[in-house]
């Protein structure tokens, strides 16, 4: 192959230039002499045609008169004179066609001939006596063509060889130089080193400081600093990229079509455990073993093929600290500005968080559903209890003191109590406000149900409490806690049949995003926490992770209904917390409360003791109104016992027919929950919005409803949902509740 310099040899400027101009000029020159030889070639024939027309105007009479008198001799010597004509090489005279008299050669190629008509006039009319045939001969007039063609050809080389020289110094002076500087400049440039700008030296004979090679030269020292600028801006760009790209918690990384790698990030020098210069060139079998390097090249080939984006989800252990990450994977092709596929992006996100974020809003779910479900339940459940109550007690109403029965029928009522209590732990369950909640010092209060705690514990069983110095106060419902402390005692103990410790302990924590990042189902704050922790069997991974569904229970039939731990999630969910379990088999277990911390001061706990008193009696009318007709019939029994007068309605529209047509009536007794549409606080708030008067009271046994209405904005409503009465309700509970409802200002 030529080398560099054949090649420039072959290709300068200034020699083309040169061959353009010699060309240029060849071409001009042939053209114009073309030109001028046409025209002298014309002006010769031109030459040719006047001595033709010089011939019959001037020589032809006399040929005519001397024919006419045939003198031979002067024939000859005019022809002879025309045969001296220039360029006429041939006279002849013919005669009937026959050549009388003839001069000069008549044998030459390339010729061009004339005949001219001889007439004799005798004065009356003109008689044609013959012809005269003259031929000129063109070679002269092709010579002379040809020798001007030499001459000017000869003198144009001349002039073009001189004009190319001189073209060729001035360019290499004017142009080549300079260009040749501006190439070896430009050859020599480095854009990362030393700047150097591009200097012209353009005085006198050489240019002009501003002629287009300058300008040229200012451009390209331009070019320069705007490409130095740009590569540094380009080098900040991809530094911060860089920068971006190492901070992402991700793994990032990308691959070229035939897998191998082009680039990463820091994490995946983590996970692979070499720097990027050692990752880059090489392939998913110099890290991982064949199977899985075959399950990523198959992903790779498939975004390749489909263009399309894919994702899955693996587990990774990170070749630095052995530590394991469940990721998503999201492979994505990628492309270059021109459209072409160039390699494969691929992003690793740690799902290992979220997934137990998940797996903790799965179960929240879970739990809200069976929730939801208890509640339905627990409504239906009180309602029974409430049937069977109310006739087991019209029951003891109606049999003598003395009778045998009456001891049964307490068994059954103490049954339905029972019954009432596992329906109030479900309704707890489901529940998500608190009833009742009160500003608290937890210190206080487990001082004050210490004995409580013992009282539920074997004798076997060691109670230690340790409270905290300047513990946090909390809002909760006391009735939920003294239920959730309780519930964990008693499932303490039913954990150490062999007795053990059960240890209660107090104290503030503030928990922070790290916390949170391994506790998703927490939050960020200040909380007061509860540990009550115990030495007994313990509970496997299985257990632990079922131990707070309702009805989930380890102990035998009879022994447990399931609910007290649910009861205690449910408690600490609606207070705004969140309860861990920590267990061991064999070592024990450990429940750890977090209860919101409030910034107010706690009010001081007392227990009221209601005095017995007499049941309150009435004559006034009451409207009953529930769906259930046994529950009508043992309300209508107690009622008219306690000296009322009632009517019954079965839904809430038969209700306010009975409003209006029936006057008289001083109080509804409805149910909440009532098909029709028509639920108990519509009948209420339409009452309350037509008779005024007339008081209302009602009763139910599902507190979902009543969890709504607690945060309406119907003052009306809530003040009527605070002095609900639970089913099942006994007839004491009824007669005071009656009384309340009728005796209360409006």
């Amino acid at each position: 192959m030529p080398n560099e310099n054949e090649k420039s040899r072959f290709t300068s400027v200034s020699r083309r230039l040169i061959i353009y101009i010699v060309l240029t000029s060849t071409v001009i020159t042939l053209v114009l002499t073309a030109v001028q030889l046409f025209r002298d070639y014309n002006m010769d024939l031109r030459g040719i045609d006047t001595q033709f027309q010089q011939i019959e105007k001037v020589h032809l009479l006399s040929i005519s008169e001397t024919l006419w008198t045939i003198d031979t001799e002067g024939l000859r010597i005019i022809l002879e004179g025309l045969e001296n004509l220039a360029d006429v090489v041939h006279v002849s005279v013919i005669v009937n066609d026959k050549i009388l008299a003839s001069v000069g050669t008549d044998n030459i190629e390339n010729t061009i001939s004339q005949d001219f008509l001889l007439v004799h006039n005798d004065g009356e009319t003109e008689i044609a006596i013959g012809h005269l045939h003259v031929t000129a001969d063109l070679n002269t007039v092709y010579q002379r063509i040809f020798d001007r063609a030499l001459i000017i050809l000869f003198s144009n080389a001349i002039k073009t060889l001189l004009v190319v020289c001189a073209m060729a110094f001035i360019i290499h002076h004017i142009i080549i130089k300079d260009l040749k500087k501006i190439t070896d400049f430009i050859k020599s440039q480095k854009l990362q080193g030393q700047y150097v700008p591009l200097e012209l030296t353009r005085i006198g004979f050489s240019g002009h400081p501003n002629d287009e090679l300058s300008i040229l030269a200012d451009a390209i020292n331009s070019m320069q600093t705007e490409l130095r600028m740009g590569l540094e801006a380009k080098d900040i760009s991809e530094q911060k990229l860089r920068t971006l790209i190492d901070t992402l918690p991700d793994l990032v990384w990308l691959k070229d079509t035939n897998g191998v790698y082009i680039a990463c990030n820091q994490k995946f020098e983590r996970l692979r455990g070499a720097k990027q210069s050692d990752i880059v060139g090489k392939t998913d079998y110099d890290f991982s073993d064949r199977e899985q390097a075959d399950f990523y090249t198959s992903n790779d080939s498939e975004v390749i093929a489909t263009g399309s984006l894919n994702r899955h989800e693996t587990e990774v252990v990170y070749a630095d600290d052995g530590h394991s990450e469940l990721i998503e994977k999201i492979k994505t092709p990628m492309y270059s500005s021109d459209g072409e596929l160039v390699g494969v992006l691929g992003v690793g996100r740690d799902i290992t968080e979220r997934k137990k974020l998940d797996e903790q809003v799965r179960h929240a779910k879970k739990m809200e559903a069976v929730g939801q479900l208890t509640g339905g339940i627990a409504h239906d459940f009180n309602n029974i209890l409430a049937i069977v109550l109310g006739n087991l007690e019209i029951l003891e109403l109606k049999t003598d003191k003395s009778d045998e029965r009456q001891d049964r029928i307490q068994k059954a009522k103490n049954g339905v109590k029972r019954g009432a209590d596992i329906a109030r732990k479900l309704l707890s369950f489901s529940r998500t406000d608190a009833e009742e909640v009160s500003i608290l010092s937890i210190n206080k209060f487990v001082e004050n149900i210490e004995d409580l705690i013992a009282k539920s514990l074997t004798a076997s069983i060691a109670v230690e409490i340790e409270l905290a110095k300047d513990l946090w106060n909390v809002a909760i419902d006391p009735g939920d806690l003294v239920d959730a402390l309780l519930n964990l005692s008693i499932n303490a103990r039913d954990a150490m049949p062999d007795g053990g410790a059960l240890y209660i302990e107090t104290a503030n924590k503030t928990l922070d995003q790290e916390y949170i990042r391994r506790n998703p189902e927490g939050r960020v704050g200040d909380f007061v926490m509860i540990s009550v922790s115990d030495t007994g069997i313990g509970m496997n991974e299985e257990t632990r992770e079922k131990v707070l569904d309702p009805f989930f229970t380890t102990k035998e039939p009879g022994k447990g209904t399931g609910l007290g731990l649910s009861m205690v999630y449910g408690f600490v969910q609606r207070s705004g917390g969140h309860l861990k379990i920590y267990s061991e088999v064999g070592k024990g277990t450990t429940f750890r409360l977090y209860l919101p911390r409030v910034n107010k001061t706690a009010l001081q706990q007392h227990v009221e003791v209601l005095d017995e008193r007499q049941l309150p009696t009435g004559s006034e009318t009451v409207l009953v109104v529930d769906d259930e007709e046994e529950l009508r019939d043992v309300a209508v029994f107690y009622l008219e016992e306690l000296g009322y007068t009632t009517l019954v309605a079965e839904d809430g529209l038969q209700a306010l027919e009975f409003l209006r047509d029936k006057p008289g009536i001083d109080l509804v007794f409805s149910d909440v929950v009532m098909p029709g549409g028509i639920d108990g606080y519509q009948v209420a708030k339409t009452v309350h919005e037509e008779q005024p008067s007339i008081k209302i009271l009602l009763t139910s046994g599902f507190t979902k409803k009543k969890e709504e209405i607690r945060n309406s904005d119907d003052q009306y409503l809530v003040k009527l949902n605070s002095g609900m009465l639970d089913k099942p309700y006994n007839r004491e509970e009824l007669a005071f509740a009656v009384r309340d409802a009728l005796s209360e200002d409006d």
